[in-house]
């Protein structure tokens, strides 16, 4: 392409190389002429050459360009395949975290629902727990009422009361006496000795066998009543046991000149 250009620049100039000898001829050598014919052969081929580098410039410009967008169109369609390509991978791993975070959500919610349930499931055994210790609590108080009524009815329950009492008719001694309106005893040892103020006198110790409900004794002697005035009182200290083996204490104070029958308050000695 470029050699045809050359030849047609060379064709060209020629040409107006020979159109100005013949004008010379035809018009004469005027000076004039000279200078317009040396313009022209000088002006038209550095035109003509000119315009085809103008033209070349061109091509060549619309070659650069085509080739930049060329080379630009692939690094975008690179760029935009390389984009895809991470916002494919990045699509794929943010939809392996959703995936992972349903999975681990779920889980929790079965976890949740598992720990509600056994929850719930705890719940009402500890309640059947509470209810059978309430139900086995009231049974043991109820057992333990009944027993304790049993032990009521057959406890014994032991009166004493002293007297002055004429003595071969010309003395007086004082004799105390025994009564049970409880259950029935038995093995009653009774210890018993006049008090005053910083004075106590002997004990001395009566044994009964038995007493039945309802049942009382005959008066034991104490002595004279004047060996006694100086006392006040008499302390009486019982050791008994109940038709079950049950062991009874009790101790009590009277004042000697109460008359009244005086209860002696029992209690029971467990391990013996």
């Amino acid at each position: 392409m470029t050699w045809t250009k050359w030849i047609v620049a060379t064709v060209v100039y020629v040409i107006s190389f020979l159109l100005y000898i013949v004008a010379c001829f035809y018009y004469g050598s005027a000076e004039m002429h000279i200078d317009v014919g040396g313009l022209v052969v000088l002006v038209v081929p550095a035109y003509i050459i000119l315009f085809w580098s103008l033209d070349e410039a061109r091509k060549g410009t619309n070659e650069q360009i085509k080739t930049l967008q060329r080379v630009t169109s692939e690094q975008v369609n690179a760029l935009k395949e390389s984009t895809q390509r991470q916002i494919e991978s990045f699509s794929a791993q943010i939809q392996g975290v959703i995936s992972a975070l349903e999975r681990v959500i779920g889980a929790i919610g079965q976890m949740s629902e598992d720990i509600r349930k056994k929850t719930e499931q705890e719940e009402r055994r500890i309640e059947l727990l509470q209810k059978q210790n309430e139900e086995h609590i009231r049974t043991l108080e109820r057992e333990e009422q009944r027993n304790f009524e049993a032990k009521q009815r057959i406890a014994p329950r032991v009166f004493v009361r002293l007297a002055d009492e004429s003595w071969w008719f010309f003395f007086r001694h004082y004799r105390f006496y025994v009564f049970n309106s409880g259950g029935s005893l038995k093995d009653m040892s009774l210890t018993y000795s006049f008090t005053a103020l910083g004075l106590e006198s002997a004990k001395q110790t009566v044994s009964i066998a038995q007493l039945g409900r309802n049942q009382g004794t005959g008066g034991f002697d104490c002595g004279d009543v004047a060996a006694f005035s100086l006392y006040t009182a008499i302390q009486i200290s019982v050791y008994l046991r109940d038709k079950d083996e049950r062991l009874y204490v009790g101790t009590a104070t009277i004042d000697k000149s109460n008359r009244d029958w005086a209860n002696i308050p029992l209690s029971e000695k467990t391990g013996e």
